[in-house]
């Protein structure tokens, strides 16, 4: 399993990545439109060229979010094979609906970022969820055929099938 984790990690490693590469590229878009923008000397009712900076300040942080994410996954690569007991951060874990059966897996990240990425191993979709998100609060700390409930608009009742 612990092989399996580290094949996981490593495409959620390449698809935060990409989504790195993307903002990169977007930014740089955005740099030029900014400098092509009238100023607001130029014209009173023009406030493209602020737009386009507020724009640019967000891409930069959802992009440093991320990149915060790969270290963390960098981390999580250079430690040796640990085996995790219990739902911590770093943690791989499925999960089974108690309702229709269907199993769910999910990495486990600090709040550093990465949260809503996926990707398809072995046909089967993982997703990174955050520590802080309602799902890993109440992840944290539990063991292998534990029962969590997560109340949104409904109740979904989850069992913990591994931990890795």
């Amino acid at each position: 399993m612990m092989s399996d984790k580290k094949n996981l990690l490593m495409l959620f490693r390449n698809e935060l990545h990409e989504s790195v590469e993307t903002y990169q590229k977007s930014m740089e878009m955005q740099k030029e439109f900014i400098e092509d923008s009238p100023g607001p000397m130029q014209s009173r009712y023009d406030s493209a060229m602020v737009e386009g900076q507020w724009l640019l300040s967000s891409m930069q942080k959802s992009r440093d979010t991320l990149l915060k994410a790969i270290a963390s996954l960098d981390s999580l690569l250079e430690k040796d094979d640990e085996v995790c007991e219990s739902v911590r951060e770093g943690a791989l874990v499925v999960l089974r609906q108690k309702e229709n059966g269907r199993k769910n897996g999910y990495l486990l990240l600090e709040a550093s970022g990465g949260g809503g990425a996926s990707v398809l191993y072995n046909g089967e979709k993982y997703m990174v969820i955050t520590a802080e998100s309602p799902l890993g609060k109440a992840l944290m700390g539990k063991k292998a055929g534990d029962e969590v409930e997560l109340k949104t608009s409904r109740l979904t009742r989850y069992a913990v099938e591994s931990i890795s």
